[in-house]
């Protein structure tokens, strides 16, 4: 895509899985226009180590029970805890938007398993 060329980037529970986060941060920047608005939903890490601990222990043992019986797949809902643990929390993924000119904000879902993230391309000076 040329520079700036984009109005709007939605991700929905994908960047999680990029192997190369700040690269791929750095490109949604350069297609963003100035004032073009990125939006991510996904599971990021929980800020404190009780809801780490909450969500781990949830993760590891009941969504691959639960999704294993329902789909069949329990591998696929193994990897979500690993996913989630190799990702960074709300207000780090807000930090590192930063570093690529995107001014964001973050808010839990309800219930709060996930979170929105919104960041605007910031225009150059």
């Amino acid at each position: 895509l040329d520079d700036e060329s984009m109005d709007g980037i939605i991700c929905g529970f994908g960047l999680r899985n990029v192997p190369e986060l700040p690269r791929a941060v750095a490109e949604c920047a350069r297609v963003l226009r100035p004032g073009g608005r990125l939006v991510v939903l996904d599971f990021f890490q929980p800020d404190s180590t009780l809801s780490r601990f909450l969500q781990s222990t949830y993760n590891r043992g009941v969504v691959p029970l639960v999704g294993g019986v329902i789909t069949g797949f329990s591998d696929a809902y193994r990897y979500l805890n690993l996913s989630i643990d190799a990702f960074l929390t709300a207000d780090a993924f807000v930090a590192l938007l930063a570093e690529h000119g995107l001014e964001g904000t973050h808010r839990a879902t309800l219930p709060p398993v996930a979170s929105i993230v919104s960041a605007t391309r910031v225009p150059h000076d």
